[in-house]
């Protein structure tokens, strides 16, 4: 049998491309790229947007075409056109080509509840009335599955048979995102069941689903019929028993509760009520409502598996052990994934140094600039170090005064030209002033004998860019820059979660920074000739710096849309795409414009999909499906920690604030200490320059062109 399987590149299609081929079938595959680990047995592959499609790209004697692509990466528009149209362009191409079966892998998402009938589908099952509330994952699939039983009905399928497989929630290795559909897990050792302890968990084995999709596709074709298969491993496992065997697995959660629907739902009409008061909706009565309804074990998966053969082998134990990695030593990650993961761990090893071991003496530090940043991050950060301030230098003495009082043999100066070169030979110069000046007083100070540590970004501009490198070669002196977001609580969750699994190769990202309107009234280090640079260089660098920690530098600028301020002074918006060296793409969008704040970092691996929330902070590795308590629980810890933040902000916070600087000081302090001659550091200019730095400089082209060209530009 010759095999066309899309998306490939994904948790099924992966599986299912080596099930096929271990069968002895000859395994295509189609896709946006290519697969290097899935060529040994694959007879060929299709590398094109799903959208593109035609019949010309489907191999010649294809007979049975697997569709698992789905939309995964845009907004939600753009993830339900890509999995409609997308779905509809491959059945046409198929039936154009002369496939004799077209299978559409869809979810069992779609259903409303416990399954009820419903005359009007073809195959007379009800899907989901409402799929805008249920979240962009159940509203794709849900469109998709309609457009396929229109098609079917309107005759595009001509004499191909043309089957809807719905598979419950898939378990394989590496998958343990997977386990966030039965359960969420509290503070203080407690597991809260999603939905009824006594309904069963729609449990389907990887091995199961792709023994079960390669069987029906090697069987004889049924010309023109259309007909939908509900995919399950059986016996399905109550969710109170799928979560006692997790307990007894890994140790937790130490107590197990399962909620009364009235209960959830009484605290989901609360949460969406805050959701509407401040603008947003979230449906989180109809996601709850759902959830108590629907009860798998109601569904037939028994004639599936009668009708093709297979037995199915995944238990509730196996497919846990499988999610958690339990029987295996993890596998050494190669190419772009083992990129990522060095990048992680020697982030991870500068958080986990103690500060006590930054140095064996008391270096002189010299603070140039005594603004806010200095008095909530730097004092507090040297206050843990084994340094003694020398110096604070600021243009405006009061402010130098004010700093320099409070730290025992420091002297305010009101200009660098007055420090004397003795105060300066051998110390460390910490630069917290704004971009523009760093790379003129960086080189100012790297020729007057000081190490030096840049509050980012190092430059604005890829000649004061190259100017700051030149100066530390010449000099042999070192320089850091202080990426503090690195280092953050959720940032440093993101490096475990890297250095502990093989979530693959990064696929997509997407960061989205909204500010609010913070370019309206400039800080006072936000210099107004160079306010258009603010946005990327000065804001934007702090969450892009992180995505590309994980996918690599940006190779190419595909796609950039601008807004500018009306007196063309500023951009206050931006959107755009890259590519990056790991072969992900990277999107973002960044905004001055509105009067809401939310900044989120998505990241898509191979196996894995993760969200990193800012102010406040969350970290979350994504299922394939979540849950509506799931979700409650992370906008009510978001809630909370929103409020926390605005009403207590000083109680305590500050020095937890600080910790991300004082790492990176004593990062610094320890490579420079007994000698000028610098050691890799993920926080050194040599690392930071020709990777992330020349990252935002490329995207700095694109979205400030220096001749003032205003295309694909708008102005508010």
């Amino acid at each position: 049998m010759r095999l066309l399987i899309s998306g490939a590149s994904g948790f099924i299609g992966r599986s299912l491309v080596r099930q096929a081929a271990d069968a002895g079938h000859q395994v295509h595959a189609l896709g946006r790229r290519t697969v290097p680990e899935l060529a040994p047995v694959l007879a060929g592959a299709v590398v094109k947007d799903i959208l593109a499609v035609t019949a010309a790209d489907i191999p010649p004697g294809t007979d049975a075409v697997i569709h698992l692509a789905t939309g995964s990466s845009g907004d939600r528009a753009q993830i339900n056109r890509t999995s409609v149209e997308g779905t509809l362009a491959l059945l046409d191409a198929c039936r154009a080509a002369g496939v004799t079966r077209f299978v559409h892998v869809s979810s069992l998402s779609v259903y409303p509840g416990i399954p009820a009938a419903d005359p009007s589908r073809l195959d007379g099952r009800a899907l989901e009335p409402f799929p805008e509330r249920r979240g962009v994952y159940a509203e794709s699939k849900t469109l998709a599955d309609i457009a396929v039983q229109e098609a079917v009905q309107a005759g595009r399928h001509g004499s191909m048979e043309v089957v809807l497989v719905r598979p419950g929630l898939v378990f394989g290795t590496d998958m343990a995102g997977a386990l966030a559909g039965t359960a969420v897990e509290l503070p203080l050792g407690i597991g809260v069941i999603t939905g009824q302890g006594a309904a069963a968990v729609p449990l389907l084995a990887m091995d199961d689903l792709s023994a079960g999709l390669t069987a029906l596709c090697a069987q004889a074709a049924e010309p023109g019929r259309f007909h939908s298969i509900d995919i399950l491993s059986p016996p399905l496992p109550t969710r109170r028993r799928f979560l006692a065997s997790y307990a007894r697995m890994t140790g937790r959660p130490r107590f197990r509760i399962a909620l009364p629907a009235f209960l959830v739902m009484a605290a989901a009409w609360v949460l969406e009520g805050l959701f509407r008061l401040g603008g947003r909706r979230k449906d989180l009565p109809h996601k709850v409502r759902r959830l108590y309804a629907f009860d798998p074990a109601m569904l037939d998966s028994a004639s599936f598996w009668r009708k093709t053969g297979v037995r199915p082998t995944g238990t509730a134990e196996t497919c846990l052990r499988q999610a958690l990695t339990l029987d295996r030593d993890p596998a050494p990650a190669t190419g772009a994934d083992a990129a990522a993961r060095l990048r992680a761990e020697r982030l991870l090893a500068v958080a986990a140094t103690p500060l006590a071991g930054a140095g064996r003496d008391r270096r002189p530090v010299i603070l140039i600039g005594a603004g806010r940043i200095v008095e909530e991050m730097h004092l507090p950060a040297l206050a843990a170090l084994p340094v003694r301030v020398v110096g604070v230098v600021d243009p405006i003495p009061s402010l130098a005064g004010s700093v320099a009082a409070r730290l025992p043999g420091a002297t305010a100066f009101a200009d660098l030209d007055a420090v004397p070169a003795s105060l300066l030979e051998g110390a460390t110069a910490i630069v917290a002033t704004p971009g523009i000046t760093h790379p003129t007083l960086g080189t100012r100070l790297l020729r007057a004998g000081c190490d030096v540590v840049l509050e980012k970004p190092a430059s604005l501009d890829r000649p004061g860019l190259a100017m700051l490198r030149a100066a530390a070669a010449d000099t042999g002196r070192a320089v850091s820059i202080v990426q503090n977001y690195r280092l953050r609580p959720n940032t440093l969750r993101l490096w475990r979660f890297l250095a502990a699994h093989d979530p693959g190769a990064p696929v997509r990202a997407r960061v989205v920074f909204h500010t609010g309107r913070i370019l309206n009234e400039p800080a006072r280090w936000a210099h107004r000739e160079v306010t258009h640079r603010v946005l990327l260089l000065e804001l934007g660098l702090h969450f892009l710096d992180i995505a590309l920690q994980v996918t690599g530098p940006v190779t190419e600028v595909r796609a950039v849309d601008r807004v500018l301020r009306r007196d063309g002074s500023a951009v206050v918006s931006a959107v755009g795409l890259c590519a990056t060296a790991s072969g992900a793409t990277l999107g973002f969008e960044l905004d001055a414009t509105g009067t809401a704040t939310r900044t989120r970092i998505e990241i898509e691996f191979e196996r894995a999909a993760v969200v990193l929330d800012f102010f406040p902070e969350g970290f979350r590795i994504l299922p394939r499906r979540g849950n509506p308590v799931d979700d409650g629980w992370s906008a009510a810890g978001r809630l909370a920690g929103m409020a926390w933040q605005r009403l207590l902000p000083r109680r305590g916070g500050t020095a937890r604030r600080a910790l991300p600087h004082a790492r990176i000081l004593a990062d610094h302090l320890r490579r420079t200490a007994g000698a000028s001659a610098t050691a890799p550091s993920p926080f050194a200019l040599e690392e930071i320059g020709p990777t992330m730095m020349e990252s935002l400089l490329l995207l700095a082209d694109a979205i400030y062109p220096a001749d003032g060209t205003r295309s694909k530009t708008s102005t508010v």
